[in-house]
């Protein structure tokens, strides 16, 4: 990738991101008597991965510069501002919604799910409780005579 710009006369020519003056007077350019040679390798996408390496280090040290402006951090804060306002609005519009075509909406069915949990755990202590007098009930019957049947269920048949 190659690119030639003239300042003040002079002409720079640009080689993947290095300067060279053409006529070598150009501060911090070195002279170009010819172009950087790839051929030395076997490989024909090693130039492309050094390229795109060398584009994303550039990138990544331009967007950290960006990102640590205080102008940065606070356009990102008015972004996220908005953005939970808007998320805000979306939710009062849903419910509102919810409630005009009569449907539960989450908060309804979250305090449902809690009212059955408190009635599942009442109805747990019940049937312990129950379990517990039932035994005593069986216990005191066990131990206590029954009277002898005097009625005979044959005699009464029709």
């Amino acid at each position: 990738m190659q690119s030639t710009i003239f300042i003040g006369g002079r002409a720079i020519s640009v080689w993947h991101g290095k300067m060279f003056a053409l006529d070598g007077d150009a501060k911090g350019g070195e002279k170009m008597s010819k172009k950087p040679d790839d051929s030395t390798s076997k490989d024909p996408f090693e130039a492309w991965r050094k390229f795109l390496t060398e584009e994303e280090r550039n990138i990544n040290d331009c967007l950290s510069k960006v990102m640590a402006t205080p102008q940065y951090a606070a356009a990102s804060q008015g972004v996220l501002k908005a953005l939970l306002q808007s998320q805000g609005t979306f939710q009062k519009m849903t419910q509102r919604y919810f409630e005009t075509v009569n449907l539960a909406t989450r908060e309804d069915i979250a305090a449902i799910a809690e009212r059955l949990d408190a009635i599942e755990d009442s109805l747990s202590r019940l049937e312990k409780g129950s379990a517990v007098a039932g035994k005593s009930r069986s216990a005191s019957r066990s131990t206590t005579a029954k009277p002898k049947r005097t009625r005979n269920s044959s005699i009464n048949k029709d």
